[in-house]
C-alpha cells in the first residue's frame, strides 16, 4: 500500500502493478488505475484494465438470492431499494424490479421463459402507446411479417384481438378485431 505523490491516490500494488487505486474523491478502481476517468455518473467502482476480459460474481448459496439493489435513499426500505435485479439460485430465475416494491416487474426462468407482471410487453418495433387503450398490454409485430400469440381470459370475461393497420387514425388502429 502506497499513496501516489503527484495524484495523491492510495494505491495497493502486487507483483510490481497497482491492483487497487482510492482516489481522493472516493472513487474506487480495481485493476483500473484512474476511475475518474470513466463515465462521472458511474465512476465510484470501476472493475477492470480496459482490456481483455473483465468481470464481477455475487457468490451465494444455491439456496439463496444474488442481489443488486439501485437506491435514491435510505430512509425506507422502498428507498433502500428503489429499483433491484435478484437471482433466485433454487427456483434459477432472475428478477427485476422497479418503484420501491419487492414484487419484481419481470422474472426470466432457465427455462428461456419470462414474465412480465401488470404491465406492458412490446415485441418486436411496435409502441404500446401508439395503439387503442385496452388493447395495448402487449403488441406483437413489427409491421412486416407474420406474428401471433395466445390469449388465456377469465371465464367471466372476454378475450380480445385487435388488428391494426397503422397508428394515424382509429380506423387503422382498429382495422379488425375478435372477441371471445
Amino acid at each position: 500500500l502506497y499513496r501516489n505523490r503527484v495524484s495523491g491516490d492510495f494505491r495497493i500494488n502486487h507483483g510490481g502493478a497497482d491492483r487497487l487505486t482510492i482516489k481522493e474523491n472516493g472513487s474506487v478502481g480495481i485493476l483500473a488505475i484512474d476511475p475518474s476517468a470513466y463515465d462521472m455518473d458511474t465512476n465510484d467502482l470501476v472493475v477492470g484494465s480496459g482490456s481483455g476480459d473483465n468481470g464481477i460474481t455475487i457468490a451465494s448459496g444455491e439456496d439463496s438470492f444474488s442481489r443488486i439493489n439501485f437506491a435514491d435513499g435510505t430512509a425506507t426500505d422502498g428507498e433502500r431499494r428503489d429499483g433491484w435485479i435478484l437471482y433466485d439460485h433454487d427456483e434459477q430465475t432472475m428478477n427485476i424490479g422497479t418503484g420501491g416494491s419487492n414484487t419484481p416487474n419481470m422474472s426470466l426462468a432457465a427455462s428461456g421463459r419470462l414474465w412480465i407482471y401488470d404491465g406492458q410487453l412490446s415485441v418486436g418495433l411496435a409502441e404500446n402507446a401508439d395503439y387503442l387503450d385496452g388493447a395495448n398490454t402487449m403488441v406483437v409485430g413489427s409491421g412486416s411479417a407474420s406474428h401471433g400469440l395466445t390469449i388465456v381470459s377469465g371465464s367471466d370475461g372476454a378475450g380480445k384481438i385487435f388488428f391494426a393497420d397503422g397508428t394515424s387514425t382509429p380506423a387503422e388502429k382498429q382495422a379488425g378485431w375478435i372477441q371471445y
